[in-house]
């Protein structure tokens, strides 16, 4: 008799202590899940600061030497347009119908000050692939001219230009025509796009930008004032931009979707429908214009 009393106490302390246990870990497995979701919620929104500001970075590098070079006012045009009226250059790119491309000319990513003495220039470019016979952009204050790239020994650049009275020191930098624009990426995701106008591949700029829109804050009069943030499409004259308001939406690929979704309207008055936890909206006032 006490054999068997003392088994049944032993079976009813462990059915208790197993009642027990599963009520602990019934009140810890839910803490432990929201401490998960917290941590997984607070590395997506580092990661998404860490996106945002790696996209304005790109923007603000791809777009700040669209402006004129040196002193010399431009007369070229900065373009925005849509999908449904892209250039044939754009062609064979699937756009993403929510995103607007632009074209505009890059001055003097590689650019120095040289020397002309009437139709010869001498000067040190650290250029990557200049080669002989190759366009570059010759500007003092009062004009602007091509020159023709005659040699290139170690970076000392001898060309060549027509204009016998552009003397003196003067500045040199090449100026390259590119569209950027938004399509899908290698990564299965949307990405930023620029390529080359005239011919050459595109270059995939920047992972996770998922739609964007340009709007050149313009300067009618030349006083020095921005006057309005253009929101129409068409081409705007380059000597008349202050700088390039972008609107953009942004987002992580691999991400916990939410189930609510937000909405966001753009200035050119399209709405945006997206996941609030994986993507955001960004804004950035993107300046324009080379100085050397």
């Amino acid at each position: 008799m006490v054999g068997r009393a003392a088994s049944g106490f032993f079976l009813l302390e462990a059915l208790l202590a197993m009642a027990i246990l599963t009520s602990v870990v019934s009140l810890i497995v839910p803490v432990v899940q929201a401490l998960e979701s917290h941590m997984t919620k607070r590395q997506q929104l580092l990661q998404l600061m860490a996106l945002n500001q790696a996209v304005e970075d790109q923007f603000q590098a791809q777009f700040q030497r669209l402006g004129s070079g040196g002193c010399y006012a431009s007369h070229g045009r900065l373009q925005v347009g849509e999908q449904g009226d892209k250039p044939a250059r754009l062609k064979n790119d699937k756009l993403d119908p929510g995103s607007d491309w632009l074209y505009g000319t890059d001055f003097g990513a590689c650019a120095g000050y040289g020397w002309s003495n009437e139709q010869h220039i001498e000067v040190q470019l650290s250029c990557d692939n200049l080669d002989v016979g190759d366009i570059l952009r010759v500007s003092s204050c009062e004009q602007n001219v091509a020159a023709t790239v005659l040699a290139n020994n170690h970076g000392m650049i001898t060309s060549w230009h027509g204009e016998t009275d552009l003397t003196g020191e003067v500045l040199v930098y090449d100026a390259k025509e590119f569209y950027w624009f938004v399509k899908m990426g290698k990564a299965e995701q949307h990405a930023f796009w620029r390529r080359p106008a005239p011919s050459g591949r595109p270059l995939e700029l920047m992972t996770g930008v998922e739609h964007v829109r340009f709007y050149p804050v313009v300067d009618r009069d030349l006083d020095g004032v921005a006057d309005e943030v253009w929101v129409d499409y068409g081409a705007v004259p380059v000597r008349q931009i202050k700088a390039i308001l972008v609107e953009y939406l942004y987002g992580l690929g691999h991400c916990d979707m939410a189930s609510a979704v937000l909405s966001y309207q753009t200035l050119r008055g399209d709405q945006w429908d997206y996941d609030g936890v994986c993507f955001k909206v960004g804004k950035l006032l993107a300046q324009v214009g080379a100085s050397q």
